[in-house]
């Protein structure tokens, strides 16, 4: 083994608990700190979760223990719901957990306004995913940024060294992998309603699809599809992240915390996985550790889809991909080879050291997939025929009786080892592992009565208290007490998280106590310990008060807000007269310089191009990337001269995760731009916040756009953008009802930001490092020498079993997006929409051609005009409806109106 990690100091080892069965399993099984949710505003709404009382005695066990709790608040937030976070955030404080994770920009404003002192983590759902991201997150406040799972270790290495241990690093280690960049999935929300950002993804990345392909007519609609010949049709299923064969690397990038995924996971599973890595955490420390077979078999029996070392150690998309299903695979065994009629065993070649046993839970699955999996628990034990003594792979042979001929083509499954899940067991119904030693010294004074001395550590600081007896030892009249006596009773602290190390007793002799009382003084001062050490967690009564305080303040100022009529009380008179409101401006998304030109040419004022340039060019070698950029800059020059004589603004849209060396590249590009007096660029468009900061700081006057990406639900995280942002796109999540709140109350606020609301497009749901066009070339050949094998102007998209089409496309990094299936369309809402009081209103046009975009951008500019201008009450809702009739005809895949009338589920 390598060097002793004498100049590191080990990660701490972070574990999920989703129930207290799985806390006690995380915590007895080595966890350095758990981390849980309560049963409001955690993003796994489907895990048992805390109560409130659970969750005080959740933290009781833990700190017992020496064990930390972070607590995930960590789902985005609706305006009228901030109130009930802030009470939730305070009573956290007050309990002593010691961190939350955040998501929600507007909850981490409150957490810093409300309790200053209350750690926080920003949650892998912020998408932080690069230098400027971690940068931001330190000076807002966070203690520690969790990475998105896409970030490699070179990466993390200089994000470390940038930030000078100014803020902690954690990172995903185990457990499952979400196909999307967190917290840039839509897609559960889209189709069903069931948020991810709420905690009720329905997990639609696991389900079946078919690539397809097929031509498109002038506005973009996709016909004559057929399918891609493809062997798997789980084409967004992913593998399990198992970074265990190099923990000793990760150890090495210097990151501070490793996480287990897995709150919905069994007590049993956390107890393996735990356990197994914190084995090798303490090998690794000792330079002692190389990783074991049989470490990694023991891994895939407590649950895995197959593993993989995952983008963060680099490992390539068709690596951290595992799309011919998506369950629990188990730990294959061997091969089906024959069966015996006259003893009814089915004979397994083995190809694993690992044989069956009496209890376990096996699986037999066949190569063809016409044929059943075969599962069952073993009632009896294997027939082990022929050989013995040391099993070599492929020369052993076993007989098992399962009342049933299954024919050669089977594979053995192994996916519950009873063995291992009965010392998992032991994990979750142990006590107090690792009690706390206390030192007591005892004297006696005058009147005999007992004076102890107690001192013990919590987190390495030495606390000390003293106790008198409520009692006084009497004069012994026959059999005084000895001192072993004494230390005998006082030491039996079994079953308590304590134990009683030093026991110094300065003892006058000739005095007698009842056992009973001895045993009362060893309670009490067991009792002040816990006391004492729970108190060590929670804020002292100065600091809760000033919290409460500020909390006040709080709630004083967002009861003035909710004062006002809310907007959901304009609705009922939309179309009863004419508008007090200004008419929004129309914004729209494109790709091609033809594009430009279409949506100027339909009266469009504000134009946002994301230039669609050849796919893996911005992200590989160097040649490329200039070239890429090189090309960004030509199509930024012809759309800056027609955006100029249309007199419109003209956005650059950055890709929505853009690479590590995009921002370097795309400053020399504004540099240049902002040097040509013939040339105006009048901002970007972005979804980092962290590159947003950045790019403010470098350009003075650089008005920067928020893309959908930024998550803006509530009226805080509008404050906190404003500082940033001239324009933020509301989250296309939300109800008319929550935008309308967002936008009264940020009024009231007077918040210096402009709004803009996405009216239609197909919207994208997923962006994934994974590169689904990719499939149509051969795994065995090069992107670099063969280039993908899809027609220009081609339609891509992956097909559901309800036969819903999804567009899909790939960015200059190979990176895939996926588009909603059906197409958003607030046509006939438009009215409503100014009512709100919306400053803009955007089309996304994005892999389209310029007939939609002109006809499109025509339709909304009639629409805008046509509330502006109507003295007609009963025409203007029948004029919308026929340009929405007009719009649906080349809309594809039909149109809906998203969340906009229902919002989400909650």
């Amino acid at each position: 083994m390598a060097q002793k990690l004498q100049e590191l100091i080990l990660p701490e080892l972070l574990a999920p608990a989703g129930s207290m069965d799985a806390l006690r399993a995380a915590v007895n099984a080595g966890a350095d700190a758990v981390y849980l949710a309560g049963r409001r505003f955690g993003a796994r709404h489907y895990a048992a979760n805390f109560g409130d009382s659970e969750l005080q005695e959740a933290l009781r066990y833990a700190h017992l223990n020496g064990v930390k709790v972070y607590v995930t608040v960590n789902t985005l937030i609706k305006d009228f719901e901030l109130e009930s976070v802030a009470v939730y955030l305070l009573w956290l404080y007050e309990i002593g957990v010691d961190a939350v994770i955040v998501q929600d920009l507007g909850v981490a404003s409150l957490a810093k306004s409300i309790v200053p002192d209350l750690e926080m983590h920003a949650s892998t759902q912020m998408t932080i995913h690069s230098l400027d991201g971690v940068k931001w997150a330190c000076e807002f406040g966070f203690k520690r940024v969790i990475l998105a799972r896409e970030v490699k270790i070179p990466e993390i290495r200089k994000i470390l060294k940038e930030t000078g241990g100014n803020i902690e690093i954690e990172v995903f280690g185990h457990g499952a992998l979400c196909y999307s960049y967190s917290g840039q999935c839509l897609m559960s929300s889209f189709i069903g309603g069931r948020s991810g950002n709420r905690g009720m993804c329905a997990q639609p990345c696991r389900k079946p699809y078919q690539l397809v392909r097929g031509e498109m007519d002038e506005h973009g609609v996709p016909s004559k599809l057929r399918k891609v010949n493809l062997e798997d049709e789980y084409l967004l299923s992913t593998r399990d992240l198992a970074v265990y064969r190099h923990l000793d690397k990760l150890v090495r990038s210097g990151v501070h915390s490793i996480k287990i995924e897995g709150r919905m996971r069994s007590p049993e599973y956390v107890a393996v996985v735990v356990d197994l890595y914190r084995r090798a955490l303490h090998a690794l420390g000792d330079g002692e550790w190389k990783p074991s077979e049989e470490d990694v078999s023991n891994l895939k029996l407590a649950f895995n889809r197959g593993f993989t070392k995952g983008y963060i150690m680099d490992a390539g998309f068709r690596s951290v991909m595992g799309r011919s299903k998506p369950g629990n695979r188990g730990l294959y065994i061997g091969d089906v080879v024959g069966y015996k009629p006259k003893s009814m065993e089915t004979i397994v070649k083995m190809k694993n050291s690992i044989i069956p046993e009496k209890g376990d839970g096996i699986v037999f699955k066949s190569r063809n997939s016409n044929d059943k999996d075969y599962g069952m628990v073993l009632n009896e034990d294997v027939n082990v025929l022929g050989k013995s003594g040391k099993i070599k792979k492929g020369k052993l042979k076993i007989g098992l009786n399962i009342h049933k001929p299954l024919k050669e083509g089977y594979k053995l499954f192994i996916t519950r080892r009873k063995s291992l899940m009965d010392i998992a067991d032991d994990f979750v119904q142990e006590g107090y592992r690792n009690p706390i030693p206390i030192d007591v010294n005892i004297q006696w004074d005058e009147d005999h009565a007992a004076h102890l001395t107690c001192n013990f550590q919590v987190n390495g600081i030495m606390k000390s208290f003293e106790y008198i007896s409520p009692f006084k030892f009497e004069k012994a009249i026959k059999k005084p007490l000895e001192p072993a006596q004494i230390k005998k009773q006082l030491q039996k602290t079994g079953g308590s998280p304590f134990k009683i190390k030093n026991l110094d007793i300065s003892y006058p002799g000739g005095l007698f106590a009842p056992v009973s009382k001895l045993n009362q003084l060893r309670r009490d001062i067991l009792a002040r310990v816990e006391t004492e050490l729970i108190r060590s967690f929670t804020p002292s009564e100065n600091d809760l008060k000033n919290a409460k305080t500020l909390y006040n303040d709080f709630k004083s100022d967002l009861n003035q807000n909710w004062d006002v009529e809310s907007p959901k009380k304009f609705n009922k008179e939309i179309f009863s007269g004419s508008f007090n409101k200004k008419t929004p401006l129309l914004s729209v998304y494109v790709d091609s310089v033809e594009s430009v030109h279409a949506a100027c040419l339909a009266g469009c004022k504000r134009v946002y191009i994301e230039p669609n340039i050849p796919e893996g060019t911005c992200s590989r070698n160097n040649s490329n990337h200039e070239k890429y950029f090189k090309d960004v800059l030509d199509v930024l020059k012809k759309a800056s001269a027609i955006c100029s004589s249309y007199s419109a603004e003209l956005i650059w849209k950055w890709p929505n995760i853009s690479p590590e060396n995009y921002l370097n590249s795309a400053v020399s590009i504004i540099n240049e731009i902002r040097a040509d007096e013939s040339l105006d660029l009048s901002g970007v468009m972005i979804d980092d916040l962290g590159a947003a900061v950045s790019l403010k700081s470098l350009f003075e006057g650089l008005n920067v756009y928020g893309a959908m990406g930024i998550n803006l639900w509530n009226h805080r995280s509008a404050e906190e953008l404003s500082k940033t942002f001239k324009t933020a796109t509301v989250s296309p999540e939300l109800s008319s009802d929550e935008i309308g709140d967002i936008l009264t109350n940020s009024g009231l606020k007077r918040v210096n930001l402009s709004f803009e609301l996405l009216v239609q497009g197909n919207l994208e749901v997923i962006t994934t490092e994974d590169c689904l066009p990719c499939l149509l070339t051969k795994p065995e050949k090069s992107f670099e020498n063969s280039g993908l094998k899809k027609i220009e102007g081609e339609f891509l998209g992956i097909e559901d079993v309800k036969n819903r089409v999804f567009p899909v496309r790939s960015d200059c990094s190979l990176k895939t997006h996926i588009m909603n299936s059906v197409e958003l369309c607030l046509l006939d809402h438009i009215p409503q929409i100014i009512k709100m009081g919306m400053d803009s209103v955007a089309v996304d046009a994005r892999g389209k051609p310029p007939g939609y975009v002109e006809d499109v951008t025509s339709a909304y500019i009639n629409a805008l005009e046509l509330c502006k201008n109507s003295q007609n009450k009963g025409n203007l809702k029948k004029n919308l409806n026929m340009l929405k009739r007009d719009v649906k005809k080349f809309s594809t895949g039909g149109i809906t109106t998203g969340n906009f009338i229902r919002g989400v589920k909650t």
